[in-house]
């Protein structure tokens, strides 16, 4: 014999000293079960607005090699964007300079048309993006094309984890540390394709009702992270709703 225990939260609720990327929820019955006892818990459902920029503080640079160099930085401001309205910041940045971006679309990859000689790139933290893997690239007369398709996604998931329910058998993953601001990672609850367009709802409901076994014998308050398959909090996410469920089980 179960019994259920839902839970419904809003994250706009947390405390003022917690983050909206990693908060608690305490519990008004908090969770005890005796040894003949034992526990599954699963996300039910999650909604929160897509409202995150695709691209945020990224930036590249140019050298300009003459008798001197000459260095040049270009920020990209911070918004939703395309392949066709990216190509558009790009070349507007660059008007004037021996360089224009560029965009092949039977392989999804950018390329860089240079009408002069001496020209260094370095796509810094638009590696992923433009699909470069080089630090530097000398710019010949010509075109110089990314190794890689194009990647407008900074992420592509959302995952829910916390930090105070202990898994039987624990989560496993096999993530990489892709950018150098990430805060590890713990028991991931759901896995969520950030698949929806800018400004509309992102939602998971748990169709296949995946559970996860605890091996907490008691418990008071969940902790509740948003994260991304980069190990880092998502940390400018806006407020989100989550129906979590509790099953006390006989065994």
């Amino acid at each position: 014999m179960s019994k259920s225990h839902y839970i419904y939260i809003n994250s706009k609720n947390r405390s003022p000293n917690e983050k909206i990327y990693n908060f608690n929820v305490y519990l008004k019955n908090p969770i005890v079960v005796n040894r003949n006892q034992g526990i599954n818990c699963s996300v039910v459902g999650f909604s929160m607005l897509n409202i995150d920029y695709n691209l945020k503080g990224v930036y590249f640079k140019v050298d300009e090699v003459d008798t001197e160099i000459t260095t040049y930085t270009y920020n990209i401001p911070n918004g939703n964007y395309n392949i066709t309205t990216l190509i558009t910041k790009l070349n507007e940045l660059t008007a004037g300079t021996p360089i224009a971006f560029n965009y092949e679309s039977s392989t999804n990859s950018f390329y860089i048309n240079s009408n002069e000689a001496g020209i260094i790139f370095y796509p810094l933290n638009m590696k992923l993006i433009l699909g470069f893997t080089k630090d530097s690239y000398n710019l010949i007369d010509g075109n110089t094309y990314g190794e890689n398709f194009a990647n407008l996604l900074p992420y592509t998931k959302l995952l829910i984890t916390t930090n105070n329910l202990a898994f039987n058998p624990s989560t496993d993953n096999n993530l990489n540390r892709e950018y150098s601001a990430n805060e590890g990672i713990n028991e991931i609850i759901a896995f969520i394709d950030k698949d929806e367009p800018p400004f509309s709802t992102l939602k998971y409901d748990n169709y296949n009702d995946v559970k996860f076994e605890i091996a907490n014998k008691n418990f008071n308050y969940i902790n509740l992270s948003i994260m991304n398959e980069y190990k880092e909090h998502i940390r400018d996410c806006p407020n989100a709703f989550y129906h979590f469920q509790i099953i006390i089980l006989s065994i």
